[in-house]
């Protein structure tokens, strides 16, 4: 064992070796110091309960042979007498020895009792009797000691049979456990001895054998932080380890996950930036080399830069806005906004582009259909689905925009009549810089923006989705909560 006495296996052992000693140290405490005392509390607690038995089945007719089992059965000695100290019966732990002839103070009706022949009560009876009936609730306790240093537990209790009260007496020795005390120490010292051996052995079993699982996750966890991708991790020892085992799979699966996404973000990015970049180098040299004094020649130059450097803007934008939106760090301002009018605001900046492309741009929009949103973010969303539809639209040149109610919520739906999405691509569109095969991405889109529709739908707590067939073109939709201004 490498002893350093931060880590886990050498934690444990010290855990244990601790839980042993705390162990031994209260079975010392519990065996030798408290023993005379708690023997001296398990006896009161059996002479009280024997004494409760009696006097519940005093008024029976087999009060005399109950009163000798228990006489028996708790090595005691039980005398009841009258208040005035006249003895009705006697038992002993040999009562049941004795044949009826034997046992003078014997009778068979407890209606017949007689007054007992011999006064043979103990010594301390006068002051027994004394302090009875001074007693608050009829029970007095107390120890008497002999002369060969024992002592006797004694337990009285005033008691009703047939309406006349009876003096319950009960002597039990509760002779010194010193004896026993020696002989539990002697056996102590030798289950301490093998205790301790088998604790620091067990210890280090246990140490080592939880240790061994977590620094196997460890040294696997570091091969997951070299960029080693998916890590199998042994498991099987504790269900705690197993889910830190799968929980750190996960991790990794995400982590490469991240990983792919981090360079397919760089290697469209990349692509995206060098094609205006190169344009606009081009077109810029080529101004000042050659077409600088042809004047319609250096406008359409000109025209290209001022495209591309559009574009580069549009992309710069989109991906700031994703980042932010991603991270969490932008603030919303929700407020009531009448999605109806916001709906026919944003359409009326597609006219241009309608009347050049010679599109056909369809509404259906209910009137002051109300929505607690960000109006700005909420139209960025409607400007980002126009987009998609207008750079996916179908031979009718059609596009389309519906918002109405639908049931407490607002339902809106950007559609066009192109190509559709194949089944299998449809739950990753909303992913950035996806590509299909049928749906290659426009020279003038960025690839992130039904990322960022997604982005700001979620942060409305929206539904949201699509419908679309191949060949008959997608229908995107959102839905948020109908606002009440009763509400």
């Amino acid at each position: 064992m490498r002893f350093n006495k931060n880590s886990i296996r050498m934690k444990l052992w010290k855990y244990f070796v601790t839980f042993a000693m705390i162990t031994l140290v209260l079975l010392w405490t519990l065996q030798t110091v408290f023993l005379q005392n708690f023997y001296n509390r398990m006896q009161l607690k059996s002479v009280r309960k024997a004494a409760d038995e009696i006097a519940e089945n005093i008024e029976s007719d087999s009060t005399f042979r109950f009163i000798d089992r228990i006489a028996y059965e708790n090595s005691m000695q039980i005398i009841l007498t009258d208040m005035e100290g006249n003895i009705l019966y006697r038992a002993d732990e040999y009562s049941p020895a004795y044949q009826e002839d034997q046992n003078p103070y014997k009778e068979n009706s407890m209606k017949n009792w007689q007054i007992g022949m011999y006064r043979n009560l103990p010594e301390d009876y006068s002051s027994f009797m004394q302090s009875l009936c001074e007693s608050a609730d009829g029970t007095i306790t107390y120890e008497l000691a002999s002369d060969t240093g024992s002592a006797n537990l004694i337990y009285g209790e005033a008691v009703q049979c047939f309406g006349e009260t009876l003096a319950l007496y009960m002597n039990t020795p509760v002779g010194a456990v010193q004896p026993t005390v020696k002989i539990l120490r002697e056996m102590l010292l030798i289950v301490t001895g093998m205790l301790l051996l088998i604790g620091f052995a067990l210890a280090y079993f246990f140490a080592r054998r939880f240790s061994e699982p977590v620094s196997a996750i460890s040294a696997k966890a570091r091969e997951m932080a070299g960029g080693l991708g998916s890590i199998a991790f042994k498991k099987g020892f504790c269900d705690e380890l197993d889910e830190l085992s799968d929980t750190l799979e996960e991790t990794a699966q995400s982590l490469a996950k991240l990983e792919n996404a981090r360079r397919e973000l760089l290697a469209n990015v990349t692509h995206d930036l060098k094609t205006p970049l190169t344009l606009i180098s081009g077109y810029a040299e080529k101004i000042e080399d050659l077409s600088w004094e042809e004047r319609e020649e250096s406008r359409k130059d000109a025209e290209i830069i001022k495209r591309e450097s559009k574009r580069l803007t549009l992309l710069v934008n989109d991906i700031l806005d994703y980042s932010v939106l991603q991270n969490g760090s932008v603030s919303f301002d929700f407020q009531p906004v009448n999605i109806s009018k916001l709906a026919h605001k944003i359409l009326t900046q597609f006219h241009v582009i309608c009347d050049r492309q010679n599109l056909v741009l369809e509404r259906q929009i209910e009137p002051d259909l109300f929505v607690m949103a960000d109006g700005q973010r909420l139209s960025q969303v409607f400007y980002n689905l126009i987009v998609n539809a207008v750079t996916h639209i179908g031979g009718d040149r059609v596009i389309g925009l519906k918002v109405c109610q639908n049931g407490k919520a607002v339902r809106a739906q950007v559609y066009d009549h192109g190509k559709g999405i194949a089944p299998a691509d449809i739950p990753h569109i909303w992913d950035r810089y996806f590509t299909s095969r049928e749906r290659k991405r426009s020279e003038n889109g960025t690839g992130l923006g039904l990322s960022i529709v997604k982005e700001i739908l979620n942060a409305h707590a929206a539904q949201y989705g699509v419908v679309s067939r191949e060949g008959e073109g997608s229908c995107f939709w959102f839905e948020l909560r109908l606002y009440d201004s009763a509400e």
